[in-house]
């Protein structure tokens, strides 16, 4: 029984540490975004993703605590299961006269100090695999390839022109609402916005 347990302890430990993993990213990607979150007014949505994420992340820990407690209790119960099935023995040796009180009592003290180490150690299991979980967890995170690697940076030989040109450009956040939709846009080097504002419509169509 204690075995699929400890597959479980293992099992529960990684289901948390990804949900925390979760939570964190999230808040890593929300915080520098968040004047682009209020410009969008998307508070409401991205509270509402954060609140999601928290309470899975909660109820992963919850699960793992819980199973750490009743994996530690179920080791308190075959030690003392264990105490007493070796006291009723050695009571039947005492009674037969093949064993004196005061061997059982000394064997009964050794034992006591052998099953209190077990116990602790199994009090401490749950946190070494929690532990070792969030190692195998950095080891992951340092293991990833950047999704874009870096590239070869050539200019002309004239240097870079300074124009920013978009054609036909649409973004969304969610699939089906558009936020831009086939903006076009050609800056020209030394251009402001005071003098965008004053291009031909087809040249700042957005």
């Amino acid at each position: 029984m204690i075995s699929p347990l400890r597959g479980w302890l293992i099992a529960s430990a990684t289901r948390m540490h990804q949900q925390k993993s979760s939570v964190f990213s999230l808040v890593q990607w929300a915080i520098p975004a968040l004047r682009i979150t209020q410009a969008f007014t998307k508070e409401e949505e991205e509270h509402r993703r954060f609140m999601a994420l928290s309470q899975k992340s909660l109820r992963a820990e919850l699960h793992f605590y819980l199973l750490q407690n009743f994996y530690s209790g179920t080791v308190s119960v075959v030690i003392a299961i264990g105490t007493a099935v070796v006291i009723w023995v050695g009571a039947r040796h005492v009674l037969a006269g093949t064993l004196t009180i005061g061997a059982l009592i000394v064997f009964t003290a050794y034992l006591a100090s052998l099953y209190g180490a077990i116990d602790s150690i199994a009090q401490a299991y749950g946190s070494i695999q929690g532990a070792k979980v969030s190692l195998q967890r950095v080891f992951e995170i340092m293991e990833v390839e950047a999704e874009l690697k870096e590239g070869s940076r050539v200019f002309p030989n004239g240097g870079a022109k300074g124009e920013v040109a978009w054609n036909e450009v649409s973004f969304q956040y969610i699939p089906g609402q558009l936020v831009l939709r086939h903006v076009d846009l050609n800056v020209r080097p030394g251009q402001k916005w005071r003098s965008l504002a004053a291009l031909e419509p087809a040249n700042r169509h957005w």
